[in-house]
């Protein structure tokens, strides 16, 4: 879990050579620029910047959006009386 101490991390879509395609392809996720750097040899697209929970990151600096319809993923019914 996150402590409420952790600072929020940027993270950027970006382009990478994929050498099986013969050109650029943005992956589906964001990553770190150091990420995007070092595992990825991509270039960030830095208008596509996004603050992130530190935890939220995968061992490689990825960040994946998670699709949560309409609302959130928290359980917002907890501590109310059903």
């Amino acid at each position: 879990m996150a402590s409420a101490f952790d600072v929020p991390v940027t993270v950027y879509a970006f382009r990478c050579y994929d050498v099986d395609v013969g050109g650029y392809v943005v992956p589906p996720f964001k990553a770190t620029k150091r990420a995007i750097a070092q595992h990825f040899n991509g270039e960030a697209l830095t208008l596509t910047g996004e603050d992130v929970d530190p935890s939220e990151l995968d061992d490689e600096g990825r960040w994946f959006r998670v699709a949560t319809g309409w609302g959130s993923l928290r359980d917002e019914s907890a501590g109310r009386d059903n």
